[in-house]
């Protein structure tokens, strides 16, 4: 027997393996799972401000760092979809809406904004918005 008619064999072999098996073994019983109930998962401050900031800015999370116990995310502001004004009122509002206090935003020297902000448990965070 050769290799060529060896695996044509094997081949065959597989294929009727995998029928009887699918033929002989029972498909599991679909309301045995009907019962199982996925609680929908609250979903964190932190993560409902990282997704509506993603419009404002390249990329797909923030770099992430902490200074002392402030989170600083820096991100590069998409400047082609918004300027710093637009940024600053959508982001200053997205922040009001999440219950974020002692909002403050700024003009960076190197260009872009810098908000400041306090989470509604009391953790400070700062966002840079960087022009590449």
């Amino acid at each position: 027997m050769g290799k060529g008619e060896f695996g044509i064999v094997t081949a065959l072999t597989v294929l009727v393996a995998g029928a009887v098996f699918v033929g002989a073994v029972e498909s599991p019983d679909p309301e045995r799972f009907a019962d199982v109930r996925v609680v929908p998962r609250e979903i964190s401050v932190y993560d409902r401000l990282k997704e509506q900031i993603s419009p404002f800015h390249f990329g797909n999370v923030p770099r992430e760092s902490f200074r002392g116990d402030t989170t600083v995310w820096v991100v590069d502001l998409d400047r082609n979809m918004y300027t710093i004004a637009q940024t600053d009122l959508y982001v200053t509002r997205i922040l009001r809406n999440l219950g974020f206090t002692s909002i403050e935003a700024a003009e960076r020297a190197a260009g872009g904004i810098v908000f400041n902000a306090v989470f509604p448990n009391g953790q400070p965070i700062e966002i840079n918005f960087t022009c590449p």
